[in-house]
């Protein structure tokens, strides 16, 4: 073909398909810087799992956060926040109606409609057992079975004492109710308590406390809570 002599033609650049190798080359480096730029992504349903992995860590952390250290208190006529007297609609304000399970409480010769508490933490079932029973009007708590061995005297002791713990403080008491249907413990009536040992024949140093029974105290209870129902002395 005839060019003219003041015109030069600019040699033809090999291709690649249809654009240039100097244009693929650009197109290299935008490529290059736009990746630069974007942020990575996590893909959506690996997303969607460490979401909700978080947030069922979250739940066990919120359902597992300590209590108040008062809240394992041992003391007569309670065990923390749970009293004596306490109707079926107060337990539940304070346990939680999701943590609160009808059952039946068998103690000695009696049978009675029961709340087992379970409280995040125990490691028993049921942490708490509270016998009802109509001590005013509505059923409220009679007795207090305790399982979780978080709950302690103020002078340390609970489920898992030892017999010889129990008499290190208390030095002249015995065990009682062997035999019975009481069962073998040792009972603490001025803190109002009974610690209860796993039955046997004989009992060493080293028995320790199965269950600890806040027992009864049915005319304090009444006198507190409905002291118009308590009758008054003749005379």
């Amino acid at each position: 073909m005839w060019v003219p002599a003041n015109m030069q033609m600019e040699p033809s650049r090999p291709t690649v398909g249809c654009y240039s190798v100097s244009a693929a080359r650009g197109s290299a480096r935008a490529v290059a810087r736009h990746e630069t730029r974007m942020p990575h992504r996590t893909p959506y349903p690996l997303t969607l799992m460490i979401l909700r992995s978080a947030a069922v860590v979250s739940l066990v952390v919120q359902g597992t956060q300590a209590l108040p250290q008062n809240s394992f208190v041992l003391d007569r006529g309670r065990a923390g926040q749970f009293e004596l007297g306490m109707t079926v609609d107060e337990v539940y304000k304070v346990a939680g109606r999701e943590n609160v399970r009808a059952a039946t409480s068998h103690r000695g010769a009696e049978s009675r409609p029961a709340l087992e508490i379970r409280i995040p933490g125990s490691r028993a079932a049921a942490a708490l057992t509270l016998s009802l029973d109509r001590i005013c009007l509505p059923l409220a708590a009679w007795g207090i079975e305790v399982h979780d061995p978080r709950f302690r005297t103020s002078n340390g002791l609970g489920v898992g004492s030892t017999l010889r713990e129990l008499r290190r403080v208390y030095r002249s008491v015995n065990v009682v109710g062997i035999d019975t249907d009481d069962g073998a413990h040792v009972a603490i009536s001025n803190l109002g308590v009974w610690f209860e040992l796993n039955p046997a024949r004989t009992f060493t140093d080293s028995s320790r406390v199965a269950t600890v029974w806040v027992f009864p105290q049915t005319a304090a209870v009444r006198a507190r809570r409905c002291p118009d129902q308590v009758r008054q002395p003749a005379g």
